[in-house]
């Protein structure tokens, strides 16, 4: 799974919950970049190798993930739980990454805005406050259950801050994989198949 790391949420926002519902389909709950799923977004090396190299130099990187390159199948995606992963180019040298990667935290800043594909139409629900998300790889199983288990339910596709630390080890490692990985961001969420959706409520619902 890369690095999977427990999720501590300072800051979030529960308003979102009842906004977007299962009236108009059927609620699918799904994985997204575990066992063998696709990930909610991914931000290839090819295309974003300076963010890539910042975040592995201990940069914060402000980093977008792009609703219109998300699956067309599924609409009105939303997450309970999120992450990065550093998916290595070359398959063999995932576990060595992530043995690297273990020392490392991630702070996560969502940055208020959520953004929706019914179909092929997107639409945004806009906020001016921002979430703030912490995790590391040495993560409590209970509070991770606990966590996972929260009513946070945001859009995925948005603006991200992210920043590695650590108070254990310098990044030198780190630096050596700026051009080997690709960034993910994976986890756990809810959607609405596209052929199921009523587009009618959904437009009167976010406009």
């Amino acid at each position: 799974m890369g690095v999977s790391i427990c999720i501590y949420v300072f800051k979030y926002i529960k308003s979102y919950n009842t906004t977007i519902n299962q009236k108009d389909g059927i609620l699918v709950d799904g994985k997204f970049g575990i066992s063998d799923t696709s990930p909610f977004f991914v931000w290839e090396n090819k295309n974003y190798s300076q963010e890539i190299s910042e975040l592995l130099n201990g940069e914060e990187v402000t980093i977008k993930a792009y609703i219109k390159e998300s699956d067309r199948n599924k609409s009105a995606i939303k997450f309970d739980k999120i992450e990065i992963r550093f998916k290595s180019i070359d398959n063999g040298m995932q576990n060595e990454i992530d043995s690297e990667l273990k020392n490392f935290d991630v702070t996560m800043i969502h940055l208020g805005n959520s953004y929706y594909r019914y179909g092929d139409k997107f639409y945004v629900i806009r906020n001016d406050q921002a979430i703030e998300i912490y995790y590391s790889f040495k993560k409590d199983k209970e509070v991770y259950k606990k966590i996972n288990m929260s009513d946070i339910m945001l859009s995925p596709y948005t603006m991200w801050k992210i920043k590695l630390k650590s108070n254990s080890v310098d990044f030198s490692r780190l630096k050596a994989y700026k051009d080997k990985v690709d960034l993910e961001l994976i986890g756990h969420g809810t959607y609405v198949h596209s052929d199921d959706i009523n587009k009618n409520y959904y437009q009167e619902l976010l406009t």
